[in-house]
């Protein structure tokens, strides 16, 4: 109420420091599944789904993915509505096994697994290769530099790969009209950024979809 709308780069050291992390997720997580439901239940979240982001802490953790499964069901979704992501550069050699396990048991249930920022991190083809990865984020730094002629060999080369290996590629960081055209002429299908559109409300997605369903607002 004092600060306005904050990012979370701002609150979640803080939140960290606390050891609140995993409260402060699970109301994000709940608060976008009753989100999703509104949608629903308006007529509005036809192809939808909802991504969270998991540290690989807590993706790490024992019963991790059965408590997520719960909460999926609880709202009345089924698993294949959700993606779940971890930050390439934050998995630890050491902690592969378990990690594995509890990715596993959310793959098998349904639930997309992906690998976001990927080709920053320093082992991102072992992981690929120990993880059940369905989606691969491709990170921002590697976007920006399409413009400018860089980085078109390395996109080219993440098409070949997830086209190979049957992953959805996602382009991360689209901000303008000539990245979007660019990415769609080097195969990526589906991308995120500023160039769609800036973070909404539920409120104000809710009426966004309404008007692409209905030009005329009804």
């Amino acid at each position: 109420p004092r600060h306005g709308t904050i990012a979370p780069k701002h609150f979640l050291p803080l939140a960290v420091q606390l050891r609140a992390v995993e409260r402060v997720d699970d109301a994000v997580r709940r608060a976008a599944l009753a989100s999703l439901r509104q949608l629903e239940a308006a007529g509005l979240a036809r192809g939808l789904r909802v991504s969270f982001n998991l540290s690989a802490h807590t993706a790490r953790r024992r019963g991790v993915a059965h408590q997520l499964l719960e909460l999926i069901a609880e709202y009345g979704f089924t698993p294949d509505r959700i993606v779940v992501e971890l930050t390439e550069s934050e998995i630890e050699s050491s902690s592969l096994q378990q990690l594995r396990r509890n990715l596993e048991v959310l793959d098998n249930a349904g639930v997309v697994v992906a690998l976001d920022d990927f080709g920053v991190g320093t082992s991102s083809f072992r992981h690929l290769a120990a993880l059940p990865v369905r989606e691969l984020k491709v990170d921002r730094s590697f976007v920006r530099q399409l413009v400018s002629g860089q980085g078109t060999a390395l996109v080219e080369g993440l098409v070949a790969l997830a086209n190979r290996l049957g992953l959805e590629l996602v382009a991360e960081g689209v901000e303008d009209a000539a990245t979007a055209r660019l990415l769609v002429d080097l195969g990526v299908r589906r991308a995120q950024g500023f160039h769609f559109h800036r973070p909404l409300s539920p409120g104000a997605l809710a009426r966004l979809l309404r008007q692409r369903t209905d030009p005329r607002g009804r």
